[in-house]
């Protein structure tokens, strides 16, 4: 699919089918150690690209917090502190919940890329910033 000499450009609905038909996830299909694919497999990392927010494709609990850290990291708003409420406004089309995002956010402050503060002191809504000693 990805030789150039076969100039195969599948959508969204083919790369479906393929995942469907082979039943794997879509790394499975693109790991090296599963398929023989080119040294760069550009229209699937375009494709990756364009639907990492498509849950159906790729959002579980593991990729969660790294679709997070990619997205709040260019958001200014991060060094001022963002609520889970407001973070997932950024994320319309992905179906998050904010259970997952809260989770996935809790992930984050344990690595130390994020700092969570609790301005009320009630447990109850928490404020999330970068943390400007791991920029």
């Amino acid at each position: 699919m990805e030789k150039i000499e076969n100039q195969i450009s599948p959508n969204s609905s083919t790369i479906q089918a393929f995942l469907t038909l082979y039943d794997v996830s879509y790394n499975s299909l693109t790991m090296k150690e599963n398929a023989k694919l080119g040294a760069a497999p550009t229209f699937l990392d375009k494709f990756k690209k364009n639907n990492i927010t498509t849950k159906a494709y790729f959002l579980s609990n593991k990729s969660i917090p790294k679709l997070l850290s990619e997205t709040l990291k260019e958001h200014p708003q991060m060094r001022k502190g963002m609520t889970v409420s407001e973070i997932l406004t950024l994320f319309p089309n992905a179906r998050l919940t904010s259970k997952q995002v809260s989770n996935a956010l809790k992930q984050l402050v344990k690595k130390n890329y994020l700092l969570r503060e609790d301005p009320a002191g009630t447990k109850s809504v928490y404020i999330y910033k970068i943390n400007p000693f791991k920029e």
